[in-house]
C-alpha cells in the first residue's frame, strides 16, 4: 500500500474487503435477536449506543441494578470456574463481583477516542489506528472514481445498509 497512491490505495482496499463487504450485504438486518448499531451514532454517542447494547444483553435493569449484577457475577464466576479448573490460584475469585451500570458506562469512558490516541477527537494522526475519531472522514478521500467502483463492486449495499450516496456526499 505504501507503493502506490491513497487514491489507488483505496481502490486496492476495496478489493482487499471485498468478502467483508459482501457479507454485510447478505446480514439479516431486522432479527429480534441481534441489535444493530451504526458505527457513526456509537462514536458520536458512545454512552447512549453502550447503554443500548447493555440494555438488550440485559445487564442493564433500570428499576434497580441488582438482577443485572447477579447475571454479570453469574457469567463472570463461571468462567472464572472454568478457568480454574486449570488454575487453582484463581479459586479463590469464585465470590460474586458487583458490577453497577456506572462501572459499564465507566469501562466506556475508559476506552474512549481520547484516551486511546492521547488527542482530541478530529486532531487527525494518518499513521494511528486511531486515525481522526470522527466518523464519515471517508467523504475527505473518496473521489468520483471511487464512488464509481464501489457502486460497481458493491451495487445497492450503500442503500440496503440505510443511506444514499446523495445525501452521504453532500454532508461534507
Amino acid at each position: 500500500m505504501q507503493t502506490v497512491s491513497r487514491e489507488e490505495g483505496l481502490l486496492l482496499e476495496m478489493d482487499f474487503s471485498a468478502q467483508e463487504l459482501r457479507d454485510l450485504g447478505e446480514w439479516p438486518y431486522g432479527h429480534p435477536d441481534i441489535l444493530e448499531l451504526k458505527m457513526e451514532e456509537l462514536i458520536a454517542r458512545p454512552y447512549d449506543g453502550f447503554l443500548q447494547i447493555f440494555e438488550f444483553l440485559g445487564l442493564m435493569d433500570w428499576e434497580g441494578d441488582y438482577p443485572a449484577r447477579r447475571r454479570v457475577a453469574n457469567f463472570v464466576r463461571r468462567m472464572l470456574n472454568r478457568l480454574s479448573f486449570r488454575h487453582p490460584l484463581l479459586r479463590r475469585l469464585r465470590r460474586p463481583i458487583p458490577i453497577t451500570g456506572e462501572m459499564l458506562l465507566g469501562r466506556v469512558w475508559d476506552h474512549r477516542f481520547e484516551k486511546k490516541a492521547r488527542r482530541r477527537r478530529g486532531e487527525e494522526d494518518p499513521r494511528s489506528h486511531y486515525r481522526k475519531g470522527q466518523p464519515g472522514d471517508w467523504r475527505n478521500h473518496f473521489t468520483e472514481e471511487h464512488v464509481a467502483a464501489f457502486k460497481e463492486k458493491f451495487p445497492g449495499l450503500v442503500e440496503k445498509l440505510g443511506y444514499s450516496w446523495e445525501a452521504e456526499l453532500h454532508t461534507v
